[in-house]
């Protein structure tokens, strides 16, 4: 038999309106405001715990909208958001997810901003010069056993200032739990 738990954490769908109907004007923790029990599961790839009818993409794609509706605040992040995303969901193609960590590394340790990281993978990225895909391809199958310690389920909506200080939380918990696949033996 399910279990059945009491879980605000996450956002439930709403059908209409803007994502400022979402956020902020409306209730994010539906769940104690109007008392329904959600029968909770977990993301097969991360490990994130959702409500019965969530995913880890439609949570992506809320995230996506709202650094959109709002990019000086929540997009400040839109970086790091995609890039967790995809490597926390093993995503890309091999080779590329270990670049894809590390360009996630020189963000967070080095300060690195966006425009400066294209500016520098223009060339090696060009789409029309590249013979292989960001996605397509043999993925790293070392992500599959990494116990992810934070996910986009930990990333709260409610606010910008707690979305990207969440966000980045979430880039140094992917960093400092994928460490494995980048020095064995630790």
């Amino acid at each position: 038999m399910a279990k059945l738990k009491m879980n605000c954490a996450f956002i439930r769908p709403i059908v209409c309106g803007t994502i400022a109907d979402r956020v902020g004007k409306r209730p994010l923790n539906t769940c104690h405001t109007i008392g329904v029990a959600q029968m909770s599961h977990k993301c097969p790839q991360c490990g994130a715990e959702l409500l019965a009818e969530e995913t880890c993409r439609a949570r992506f794609d809320l995230c996506l909208a709202l650094e959109y509706e709002n990019p000086t605040a929540y997009g400040a992040v839109h970086h790091l958001t995609v890039t967790c995303y995809m490597l926390q969901h093993n995503m890309y193609s091999g080779d590329v997810w270990l670049e894809a960590r590390n360009m996630l590394a020189q963000f967070l340790h080095e300060g690195v901003a966006p425009a400066e990281m294209r500016r520098r993978n223009r060339q090696k990225y060009a789409g029309e010069r590249r013979q292989w895909s960001v996605t397509k391809g043999e993925k790293l199958s070392e992500v599959d056993a990494i116990v992810w310690s934070r996910t986009i389920a930990d990333v709260r909506l409610d606010d910008p200032d707690a979305y990207c200080a969440d966000v980045e939380r979430w880039a140094a918990s992917i960093l400092a739990d994928s460490q494995a696949i980048i020095y064995p033996g630790l």
